[in-house]
């Protein structure tokens, strides 16, 4: 094992140890800054966060190692109404910058990545510069309308329990949706609008259009590269839902249905632009100009101690209707424990199962890529993955999350000239996620 990865994890179990047996080294958040409360007054707020995680493979895909992938991000919130006078109206500005390394990449050859915040280059840009309007609409509700750079997956598909998780099958929208659909999903943010109606407290519909951008993928756009925009089409999403919180019910619950409809055009994953097979008669893949899709994610508290103590299940499921898309549908389905024990209240204890089922055409361009290359293994439809993991805070904001993930029938879509299948990859991680609002105190929410 790599040392890295055994410091990494050697460390984490020191820390848990040491809250376990009581040694509390920091017994609240800091004290308040007046600084930052007089921002937060006028309607100025931050937020802060360090992620880093680190994964190694001791058994199965192509050969053993560690990789680390890191994330930051910072952003504020201004309530013009409160600084300005506009009343209703909020500034975002969120920026990310990801340094990565993939374990599916280098080491295990192919599969769904168990670092779920692995970027293929490294990057800082805006996650969300947008405008943000509310309005009354007396008895009838309050209408938002919000427009600028966003991220798909941060206003549709949202789950309040997948990012408790590090393999990609299950933190943030459903694993899938973006490659699907073709346009940005967080923390990557394309030019976007979105207006969303809420007729009570709970109920929401809302509609978004985001742009299908190629320069997301370029690695050389960078944070205001505003103008280095190749627009090839839209991706128009609508949701429904009903949510409730921990404030205001006993046994909250969340349920949202949507779907997308692309006009923008991608490549197919198996015919060439003569209809022909891309794997035995090369050329250029064919074009789809169209694609749609639908999805339903739920959550819910099933049982609560005091407090935030509960136990809840979430699960989701995406279903693409259309062909030559790689990935046709993905299930999954968890149970996140909050409050493990007396005096643990913010740690959590959670399993997670996925199962990710590519499509025929994919299926059919990696077998016949693998029979040229001289293999016979059956090219497997479905991918599962298994995570178990348990998140200890260590101090405010502070929190180490081991794992256990166990890969069955990684594909080998990154590398399709593998004549052969890969080994089901046996993965431990260590998730540290540090919330410097909350750590250091600059962090304080608005009233």
């Amino acid at each position: 094992m790599h040392k890295s990865f055994q410091f990494s994890l050697r460390a984490g179990l020191v820390f848990a140890l040491i809250q376990f047996c009581g040694v509390q080294a920091w017994a609240a958040d800091p004290a308040p800054t007046p600084i930052i409360d007089t921002l937060a007054a006028n309607g100025v707020t931050f937020r802060a966060l360090y992620v880093n995680e680190t994964a190694g493979n001791v058994s199965g895909g192509l050969k053993k190692g560690t990789s680390v992938s890191h994330y930051v991000f910072a952003g504020t919130d201004i309530d013009l109404g409160k600084l300005a006078g506009w009343s209703g109206a909020i500034l975002h500005a969120n920026i990310v910058s990801i340094n990565s390394s993939s374990l599916n990449q280098k080491y295990i050859g192919g599969g769904i990545d168990t670092q779920e915040n692995y970027s293929p280059f490294p990057f800082t840009r805006f996650s969300d510069l947008s405008l943000e309007q509310t309005m009354s609409l007396g008895a009838a509700g309050k209408l938002q309308l919000q427009a600028g750079l966003m991220g798909l997956s941060a206003y549709f598909a949202r789950s309040t329990y997948a990012c408790e998780f590090m393999n990609h099958a299950f933190c943030g929208a459903i694993w899938g949706l973006s490659q699907d659909t073709g346009t940005a999903n967080t923390p990557l943010a394309t030019w976007a609008a979105r207006a969303v109606y809420r007729p009570s407290q709970h109920a929401y519909a809302q509609v978004g259009m985001f742009m299908s951008d190629t320069s997301l993928t370029d690695p050389n756009t960078h944070l205001f590269d505003f103008n280095k925009n190749n627009f090839t089409g839209r991706n128009w999403l609508l949701e429904a839902g009903h949510e409730t919180t921990l404030a205001d019910e006993e046994k909250p619950h969340y349920v949202r249905l949507g779907g997308w409809y692309l006009d923008a055009p991608r490549k197919d994953v198996y015919y060439n632009t003569a209809g022909k097979s891309l794997a035995i008669e090369g050329g250029k893949p064919a074009v789809q100009n169209s694609g749609s899709g639908a999805y339903l994610t739920a959550g819910k508290v099933i049982s609560r101690a005091s407090g935030s103590r509960n136990l809840a299940v979430f699960g989701s499921v995406l279903r693409s209707f259309s062909s030559g898309e790689p990935i046709a549908s993905a299930i999954k389905f968890g149970i996140v424990k909050t409050g493990t024990f007396a005096g643990r209240e913010h740690d959590a204890f959670m399993v997670g199962v996925a199962d990710t089922r590519y499509s025929r055409q994919l299926v059919s361009f990696l077998s016949e890529r693998r029979s040229l290359n001289g293999g016979t293994d059956p090219v497997h439809q479905h991918e599962y993955t298994l995570e178990v993991g348990y998140r200890a805070e260590l101090a405010p904001g502070v929190m180490l999350t081991p794992n256990i993930q166990y890969e069955i029938n990684p594909t080998n879509r990154t590398f399709p000239n593998v004549a052969h299948n890969l080994n089901d990859p046996l993965v431990l991680g260590i998730k540290l996620t540090i919330d410097l609002g909350r750590s250091v105190g600059f962090s304080r929410p608005a009233k």
